[in-house]
């Protein structure tokens, strides 16, 4: 009996392990190299040996944090699909970003590469890329690299896992990926114009957002991905200081823009 509840035990803290919420952070640093961290996986269907993402340790003077990096080689298979992939982001929404350091080992090839939404962390069929980096991303200087992305087009559907990917590189393409850090985006509940400084809220939003600006308000215009207007208010007198509200309620679920008299400056946000 004991060793069942025991067996149980391990099973459940192995379940939740797999799953991590906001705030996550990892730097790599708590295994022995080679291995990767708790839950993180990998997808290589290279043909090359040497192909595949592994921890290293000591391989930077600089690190951003010691000892340990994750490393991907992509070997000399150019048609390969190599990812690094993520536990479970339970909480994974479009109020989340991440940041990480990235960094093109000196001597390496060039190569361009991916970061994106994964749903099934075995098929690399299933990646939804958000931000694709070509060739020449790193400019030949081999520093290191801060990478911010922030969750604002994710979709139910992508699944809940972040993976790196390698998408096609030349001559041994080396990738090094540290302190990975999954937060709460920190604007995506009210975005603020700095320069007319407009407040618009809730963000995202469901059934209307509300406007506030320091300076009148006499256009209202409401821009999608496609850059189609599906929204125009004109002749409008809106005092500044003023809440206003737009009934977005009839709109599509993604991504807009809102443009305050008719000026260059565009606030986004979200609809549920």
């Amino acid at each position: 009996m004991k060793k069942r509840i025991l067996l149980l035990l391990v099973v459940i803290t192995t379940m939740i392990k797999a799953q991590q919420t906001a705030p996550y952070f990892e730097n790599f640093d708590g295994v022995t190299a080679p291995d990767l961290s708790n839950c993180w996986t990998t997808i290589n269907d290279s043909t090359d040996p040497n192909a595949g993402f592994v921890v290293e340790t000591n391989l930077y003077s600089d690190a951003i944090s010691s000892p340990n990096v994750a490393h991907m080689m992509s070997g000399f298979d150019t048609t390969a699909k190599v990812m690094l992939v993520s536990p479970l982001l339970d909480d994974l929404s479009q109020n989340k970003r991440i940041t990480l350091h990235a960094r093109r080992p000196p001597g390496s090839g060039d190569f361009a590469w991916s970061i994106g939404y994964l749903s099934d962390p075995t098929d690399v069929n299933t990646f939804t890329p958000i931000v694709n980096y070509p060739i020449g991303f790193f400019n030949n200087n081999d520093d290191w690299e801060t990478i911010t992305i922030n969750f604002t087009n994710y979709q139910a559907a992508y699944g809940k896992y972040i993976a790196i990917s390698q998408s096609q590189q030349y001559n041994n393409g080396n990738l090094v990926i540290d302190d990975f850090n999954y937060t709460v985006n920190p604007t995506a509940t009210i975005m603020t114009a700095e320069l007319n400084k407009i407040t618009v809220y809730p963000n995202p939003a469901v059934n209307f957002i509300t406007i506030k600006a320091t300076e009148k308000i006499t256009s209202i215009k409401i821009i999608n991905i496609l850059g189609q207007e599906v929204l125009n208010k004109t002749n409008l007198i809106i005092l500044p200081n003023i809440n206003y509200q737009i009934d977005i309620n009839n709109l599509p679920k993604g991504l807009y823009l809102l443009q305050i008299n008719s000026k260059l400056e565009q606030i986004k946000f979200i609809k549920k």
